[in-house]
């Protein structure tokens, strides 16, 4: 059953593919295709190959077995945010793609202060993101998430969830957008290079320890 879901799963998925391709919007500047490849190669690609090739590192780590029931669920789950996010990016961003004139560039409004209200809003996210990454990377460089399994409660624990160790990231998207909403003045290029320099001390490592 689960492997002829698989199929429907792909059949559906290049289905919606096809007929973006043939809207007018469709375009390499589109959100869609980036997250209609990202969807694909996720949620529709490596299932196959992953039922086919019978790969099962990523449960033998964790000593977890998923069953076709969850597999199917999980799968039902990430299509319907395809479809809430077609539904969504086609509704705003339906017309043709063009490149603005210089005249037109120069009067468009660029939301600043709405990007700020939002900077503002998950900056303390940002903050307490960046300062548990960096702090445990001074004390033990090698372990930012402790993962481990408990074969007695036969569930996964963490330290922390992995959305607050990248949380910092944040800082990185919001650089760009004011950068651009400011139109790429000096000063507007600050929350970007301190991004840079903040991720050059972090960096990246997390370590999953399995204990029984």
């Amino acid at each position: 059953m689960y492997d002829i879901i698989l199929y429907f799963n792909f059949i559906f998925w290049l289905s919606i593919f096809i007929v973006y391709l043939r809207l007018p919007c469709a375009s390499i500047f589109h959100p869609a295709t980036y997250y209609l490849a990202f969807h694909g190669l996720v949620f529709a690609v490596r299932p196959l190959f992953q039922s086919w090739w019978n790969i099962q590192q990523i449960y033998d780590l964790y000593q977890f077995s998923a069953s076709d029931d969850i597999k199917i669920l999980s799968l039902l789950v990430a299509n319907v945010g395809l479809i809430s996010f077609m539904a969504f990016v086609l509704t705003i961003g339906g017309q043709p793609f063009r490149f603005l004139s210089k005249p037109l560039l120069s009067q468009q409004e660029r939301p600043m202060a709405l990007t700020i209200v939002a900077f503002l809003i998950c900056l303390p996210l940002i903050v307490y993101s960046f300062n548990y990454s960096i702090s445990k990377k001074f004390v033990d460089p090698t372990d930012v998430v402790a993962v481990y399994r408990d074969f007695r409660e036969r569930v996964t624990h963490t330290e922390v969830a992995g959305y607050i160790v990248e949380a910092n990231i944040m800082l990185g998207s919001f650089g760009c957008i004011i950068a651009w909403s400011a139109r790429f003045k000096i000063w507007s290029l600050i929350p970007f290079l301190l991004f840079v320099g903040l991720r050059m001390v972090n960096g990246y490592s997390m370590t999953n320890t399995v204990v029984g």
